[in-house]
């Protein structure tokens, strides 16, 4: 358990059984834990969701700019970098995956020392709010290295939309660990707002989210990721750097990619596969119970069976957060596994 202390960042040490540190990333800002008298060992499930949730946390830092642009103290909950881990964390746009497979986990071992965290970032939320957004087109121009941000005037005002509402833009580079925060136009204007790239800024891994504000800074609207740089070339680079691969994989980025999807289509048919076997046992028992004199009791099964399929229709059950979670999760764990596969290749050839 943890608490915050706003205003006060001079405190350090223990205290009883509490101790108090500053926070990492936001000034003024002290933090206060109770003190474990002993180390706890994670098990395995535990320590991968514990280096997935560090690494969103260690991306909420380099993203802090924006994060306290789009997460605007308002006195009743958390700002910054903690309520943009905190909002983040429940969508599994973070995994973490194993740096050697082969090899079991070891409670005794630092976790980081044995996962490499890996985040989907076209799905990251830099803002979460309530207030309209405008509509701001994104546009790379790779040749003269800028960001075109082109907004039209709203000019449906009302009681949520005010005339001097304004848009901001993050972009956010993995690679180089940039973030750049564009101030925009008001929600009454039109125009085209235009940042420049510096040169350590890789464009094939560059990010946009826009969102809008308050003239006042808060509250916000929900975050959107305008501009979606190769999130698939990050986690490459991530895996390859943490399992020291001795040779590069640039030139092989599409074979790669071939590849994970081949494994995937293959997991894909075989849960297919089991599926149906599901489904041709359930309508072999369906006979066996109609046979046995069950016609009212199967009947009230397949009604309810279809109602809960009206809901999977109308909800979206594929777009939704838990499934894309799961998606990522997979497809990560997959490309983790190619990777070191190759790894093991290399090394014995």
């Amino acid at each position: 358990m943890r608490k915050r202390i706003v205003g006060c960042s001079s405190v350090r040490g223990t205290l009883l059984d509490q101790v108090h540190y500053p926070h990492p990333f936001e000034p003024g800002v002290t933090v206060v834990r109770l003190l474990s008298n002993k180390k706890v060992k994670l098990n395995e499930t535990v320590a991968k969701n514990d280096a997935a949730f560090g690494g969103l946390g260690r991306e909420g830092g380099y993203l802090l700019p924006g994060a306290k642009v789009g997460f605007p103290y308002t006195g009743r909950e958390a700002s910054g970098h903690s309520r943009f881990v905190g909002v983040n964390a429940v969508t599994g746009v973070s995994t973490a995956v194993k740096i050697d497979p082969e090899t079991p986990y070891d409670p005794e071992q630092s976790v980081s020392k044995q996962y490499t965290y890996l985040i989907d970032y076209p799905n990251l939320i830099l803002a979460a709010g309530k207030v309209p957004p405008i509509a701001v087109t994104v546009t790379l121009d790779r040749e003269a290295r800028k960001i075109s941000c082109v907004q039209a005037a709203d000019t449906t005002l009302g009681t949520n939309r005010n005339p001097d509402d304004v848009g901001y833009c993050v972009l956010y580079d993995p690679t180089s660990k940039t973030c750049i925060v564009q101030r925009l136009r008001a929600r009454s204007e039109e125009g085209s707002t235009s940042t420049a790239i510096p040169a350590n800024v890789n464009l094939d891994t560059l990010f946009a989210y826009v969102f809008t504000a308050r003239a006042n800074g808060k509250p916000t609207s929900d975050s959107e990721c305008k501009l979606q740089g190769d999130s698939n070339l990050v986690a490459i680079n991530r895996i390859a750097k943490d399992m020291k691969l001795k040779f590069p994989l640039a030139g092989a980025i599409d074979k790669l990619n071939a590849a994970v999807d081949m494994e995937l289509a293959r997991r894909a048919t075989e849960r297919e596969r089991l599926r149906e076997a599901e489904e041709e046992k359930r309508e072999e028992e369906k006979a066996r119970r109609i046979a046995s004199g069950e016609n009212a009791a199967v009947a009230a099964e397949e009604r309810d069976a279809l109602l809960d399929s009206i809901l999977d229709d109308v909800s979206g059950v594929e777009d939704a957060p838990g499934e894309h979670a799961r998606q990522f999760d997979e497809r990560m764990q997959v490309l983790a596994d190619t990777i070191f596969t190759l790894k093991k290749k290399h090394e014995s050839g």
